[in-house]
Protein backbone atom coordinates (compact mmCIF):
# COMPACT_ATOMS: atom_id res chain seq x y z
CA UNK A 1 0.00 0.00 0.00
CA UNK A 2 1.22 3.36 -0.89
CA UNK A 3 1.50 5.99 2.19
CA UNK A 4 2.01 9.63 2.62
CA UNK A 5 4.95 9.68 5.20
CA UNK A 6 5.23 13.28 4.82
CA UNK A 7 3.75 17.14 3.77
CA UNK A 8 6.32 19.28 4.33
CA UNK A 9 5.53 23.49 2.84
CA UNK A 10 8.59 24.99 1.00
CA UNK A 11 8.22 28.01 -0.83
CA UNK A 12 4.72 28.79 -0.45
CA UNK A 13 3.54 25.32 -1.95
CA UNK A 14 2.91 22.17 -0.49
CA UNK A 15 5.29 19.28 -1.37
CA UNK A 16 4.17 16.04 -0.61
CA UNK A 17 6.73 13.03 -0.35
CA UNK A 18 5.98 9.75 -0.67
CA UNK A 19 8.40 7.00 0.78
CA UNK A 20 6.59 4.01 0.27
CA UNK A 21 6.34 1.86 -3.21
CA UNK A 22 6.28 3.51 -6.26
CA UNK A 23 3.43 2.92 -8.74
CA UNK A 24 5.13 1.63 -11.07
CA UNK A 25 6.72 -0.82 -8.62
CA UNK A 26 6.08 -5.27 -8.93
CA UNK A 27 4.05 -4.85 -5.10
CA UNK A 28 1.84 -2.09 -6.68
CA UNK A 29 0.58 -4.25 -9.89
CA UNK A 30 -3.03 -4.56 -8.08
CA UNK A 31 -3.15 -0.85 -7.86
CA UNK A 32 -2.04 -0.53 -11.31
CA UNK A 33 -5.23 -2.46 -12.48
CA UNK A 34 -7.52 0.38 -10.68
CA UNK A 35 -6.28 3.13 -12.87
CA UNK A 36 -8.93 4.51 -14.96
CA UNK A 37 -9.18 7.49 -17.50
CA UNK A 38 -6.61 9.67 -17.01
CA UNK A 39 -4.18 7.58 -14.60
CA UNK A 40 -6.04 8.55 -11.80
CA UNK A 41 -7.13 5.45 -9.53
CA UNK A 42 -11.23 5.02 -9.75
CA UNK A 43 -11.28 4.64 -5.70
CA UNK A 44 -9.38 8.62 -6.14
CA UNK A 45 -12.06 9.61 -8.63
CA UNK A 46 -14.80 8.57 -6.01
CA UNK A 47 -13.47 10.27 -3.08
CA UNK A 48 -12.71 13.48 -5.08
CA UNK A 49 -16.23 13.26 -6.28
CA UNK A 50 -17.49 12.91 -2.91
CA UNK A 51 -15.37 14.43 -0.82
CA UNK A 52 -12.92 17.66 -2.58
CA UNK A 53 -14.88 20.79 -3.08
CA UNK A 54 -11.22 22.73 -3.88
CA UNK A 55 -7.72 22.89 -4.23
CA UNK A 56 -7.46 24.40 -0.74
CA UNK A 57 -9.36 22.03 0.68
CA UNK A 58 -6.96 18.73 -0.16
CA UNK A 59 -4.03 20.58 0.62
CA UNK A 60 -5.01 20.84 3.69
CA UNK A 61 -6.65 17.31 4.02
CA UNK A 62 -2.90 16.09 2.98
CA UNK A 63 -1.17 18.27 5.51
CA UNK A 64 -3.43 16.87 8.45
CA UNK A 65 -3.11 13.71 7.19
CA UNK A 66 0.59 13.40 6.76
CA UNK A 67 1.29 13.82 10.09
CA UNK A 68 -1.57 11.75 11.75
CA UNK A 69 -0.73 11.31 15.28
CA UNK A 70 -0.55 15.61 15.62
CA UNK A 71 -3.26 17.61 16.81
CA UNK A 72 -3.57 20.75 14.41
CA UNK A 73 -5.20 23.80 15.68
CA UNK A 74 -6.75 26.16 12.33
CA UNK A 75 -4.11 28.59 13.51
CA UNK A 76 -1.48 25.70 12.41
CA UNK A 77 -2.91 24.60 9.22
CA UNK A 78 -3.26 28.29 8.25
CA UNK A 79 0.53 29.13 9.00
CA UNK A 80 1.63 25.83 6.81
CA UNK A 81 -1.06 26.17 3.85
CA UNK A 82 -1.27 30.17 3.88
CA UNK A 83 -4.61 30.74 3.65
CA UNK A 84 -7.18 32.56 5.70
CA UNK A 85 -8.19 31.53 9.23
CA UNK A 86 -11.69 31.48 8.47
CA UNK A 87 -11.11 29.61 5.44
CA UNK A 88 -9.11 27.05 6.44
CA UNK A 89 -11.24 26.72 9.34
CA UNK A 90 -14.58 26.25 7.44
CA UNK A 91 -11.95 22.81 5.28
CA UNK A 92 -11.32 21.86 8.58
CA UNK A 93 -15.21 21.52 9.46
CA UNK A 94 -16.08 20.03 6.31
CA UNK A 95 -13.32 17.08 6.90
CA UNK A 96 -15.01 16.47 10.46
CA UNK A 97 -18.30 17.28 9.17
CA UNK A 98 -17.42 14.02 6.28
CA UNK A 99 -15.77 11.92 9.15
CA UNK A 100 -12.06 12.45 8.17
CA UNK A 101 -11.13 14.75 10.94
CA UNK A 102 -12.00 14.55 14.25
CA UNK A 103 -12.16 17.56 16.97
CA UNK A 104 -11.95 18.37 20.33
CA UNK A 105 -11.78 20.80 23.13
CA UNK A 106 -12.28 24.32 22.75
CA UNK A 107 -10.50 26.42 21.07
CA UNK A 108 -11.16 23.34 18.26
CA UNK A 109 -8.28 20.56 17.70
CA UNK A 110 -8.31 18.98 14.95
CA UNK A 111 -7.06 15.30 14.42
CA UNK A 112 -6.77 12.94 10.95
CA UNK A 113 -9.13 9.80 12.19
CA UNK A 114 -11.14 8.36 9.17
CA UNK A 115 -13.98 6.86 9.77
CA UNK A 116 -13.30 3.82 7.63
CA UNK A 117 -10.36 1.90 6.47
CA UNK A 118 -11.45 2.70 3.02
CA UNK A 119 -11.76 5.89 2.90
CA UNK A 120 -7.78 6.24 4.85
CA UNK A 121 -6.52 3.96 1.98
CA UNK A 122 -8.35 6.33 -0.73
CA UNK A 123 -6.54 9.32 0.94
CA UNK A 124 -3.58 7.82 0.80
CA UNK A 125 -3.60 6.48 -3.05
CA UNK A 126 -4.83 10.35 -3.11
CA UNK A 127 -2.13 11.63 -1.64
CA UNK A 128 0.33 9.76 -4.15
CA UNK A 129 -1.66 10.37 -6.79
CA UNK A 130 -1.21 14.71 -6.48
CA UNK A 131 2.29 13.38 -6.11
CA UNK A 132 2.81 12.47 -9.79
CA UNK A 133 -0.13 14.15 -11.47
CA UNK A 134 -1.11 16.81 -9.62
CA UNK A 135 -2.48 18.72 -12.79
CA UNK A 136 -5.24 15.55 -13.18
CA UNK A 137 -6.60 15.99 -9.45
CA UNK A 138 -6.93 19.94 -9.97
CA UNK A 139 -8.28 19.56 -13.20
CA UNK A 140 -10.73 16.42 -11.74
CA UNK A 141 -11.28 18.67 -8.55
CA UNK A 142 -12.93 21.78 -10.97
CA UNK A 143 -14.45 19.71 -13.68
CA UNK A 144 -17.52 21.13 -14.55
CA UNK A 145 -19.25 17.51 -14.67
CA UNK A 146 -19.40 16.87 -11.14
CA UNK A 147 -22.84 14.88 -10.53
CA UNK A 148 -23.20 16.74 -7.06
CA UNK A 149 -22.59 20.36 -8.60
CA UNK A 150 -26.13 21.63 -8.10
CA UNK A 151 -25.13 25.01 -10.73
CA UNK A 152 -24.47 22.28 -12.85
CA UNK A 153 -27.39 20.17 -12.66
CA UNK A 154 -29.66 23.34 -12.44
CA UNK A 155 -27.67 24.62 -16.22
CA UNK A 156 -28.11 21.33 -17.49
CA UNK A 157 -32.17 21.46 -16.94
CA UNK A 158 -32.44 24.14 -19.29
CA UNK A 159 -29.86 22.66 -22.27
CA UNK A 160 -31.35 22.27 -25.25
CA UNK A 161 -31.19 19.12 -27.29
CA UNK A 162 -31.52 17.79 -30.11
CA UNK A 163 -33.38 14.99 -31.50
CA UNK A 164 -31.81 12.79 -34.26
Amino acid sequence: MITLATLRARGGRLRCENRGPSLTSRDSAPYSRRMMEGGIPEEVRQFVGKYIRSLDQLEVLLLVSALPDREWAAADVDNVVRSSPALVTERLESLVNAGILSRTAQPPVYRYQPRTEEIARAISALGATYKLSRHRIVELIYAPSRPDDRLTSFTEAFRFKRKD
